[in-house]
């Protein structure tokens, strides 16, 4: 899914696909013009083949659970939530996390709500559940965390790894929360990375079974992609180790324009995947899939307008292996 300033509505950008595959995505439903949509819809939480769409207008956000590949059952309402006014000079960063199910056998819906409250120089976290009724229950409230002298209290998307939540912070420190003793901590990222614009940064998660956990720090410096890892499994606030190193004008080949080299280049990383398996690339108007371990690069996308300003890509994965519903047979097929 792509949002960026020219589109009314974030967009569904199909990438090539298995024709198994392929066929799937042509009975979905992607279109996020239907229904009660508008101007002001965003993307809250793209994972597991579902989407969390948020309709804004003035203070309230409406929340609903969309779920593409399952067209009859595609929209399920989560709640409205009014956004608290600034008081005393504390922002409220809000995270909306969803089940691993899409709902009790009702139907229902329940979310998970972080909310990190912060000033100048700390910040607390609030956990709540919601109801599909809208009913907010079992608040639990952090102790406050002293935060580093050039923090920022802007925040990224969270990534919720292993019972912990990170939010990288736009100079170059990531917020953690532990949800079992409602701790919050303070991961600060490579030295060498630190004072970059938050338009090179992206994290991913180490979501694999088979492997301990681990949190993924993607950064973009020029013609080079640096891939890092920190464990999440022991301490948190252990060494970054570096895995990767790539030269984009390798890789992108034939892709590479002689304009590229003019100083005045524009590279932002919009989008990764779990695993640091991929990553998006916009470089003047024009979206690249680089795949981290092949080092292969294809062009996925062009913005219509030149200076249009691409917010962010949530890549719209699968579970796998699929799960589909049950196929419900009528008379007449019978």
């Amino acid at each position: 899914m792509v949002d960026s300033a020219s589109l009314p509505l974030p967009r569904f950008v199909p990438l090539p696909q298995p024709p198994e595959l392929a066929a799937v995505l042509r009975r979905g439903n992607f279109d996020l013009d239907a229904g009660d949509f508008h101007l002001g819809t965003g993307i809250y939480y793209c994972r597991n083949g579902r989407l969390l769409v948020c309709n804004r207008r003035g203070w309230e956000s409406t929340f609903q659970l969309r779920r593409p590949l399952h067209p009859a059952g595609d929209r399920i309402a989560v709640s409205t939530v009014r956004t608290p006014p600034l008081v005393d000079n504390k922002r409220h960063s809000r995270y909306m996390l969803l089940p691993d199910r899409d709902g009790d056998e009702n139907g229902g819906v329940a979310c998970t709500v972080v909310t990190v409250v912060s000033s100048e120089r700390d910040a607390f976290a609030k956990v709540e559940t919601i109801l599909q009724t809208g009913v907010w229950v079992g608040a639990r409230t952090s102790a406050p965390i002293e935060l580093p002298a050039h923090w920022r209290r802007s925040l990224s998307r969270g990534f919720l790894v292993n019972g912990k939540l990170y939010m990288l912070g736009t100079t170059g420190y990531v917020l953690g929360l532990e949800f079992a003793s409602m701790s919050l901590f303070v991961i600060e990222v490579p030295d060498s990375v630190r004072d970059d614009c938050p338009e090179s940064f992206q994290l991913s998660v180490k979501s694999s079974q088979a492997e301990k956990s681990g949190l993924y720090l993607i950064h973009v410096e020029g013609f080079k992609i640096r891939v890092w890892l920190h464990g999440t499994d022991g301490n948190i606030t252990g060494n970054w180790t570096l895995l990767n190193t790539i030269c984009l004008r390798e890789v992108f080949g034939h892709l590479v324009k002689p304009s590229w080299e003019s100083g005045d280049l524009r590279i932002s990383l919009p989008g990764s995947g779990d695993n640091a398996e991929f990553v998006f690339l916009e470089v003047d108007g024009e979206v690249f899939c680089v795949h981290i371990v092949s080092r292969t690069v294809q062009k996925v996308y062009e913005m219509e307008m030149k200076d249009d300003f691409l917010f962010e890509i949530y890549p719209f994965m699968m579970v796998w292996p699929p799960i589909f519903p049950a196929l419900v047979k009528t008379h007449d097929q019978e």
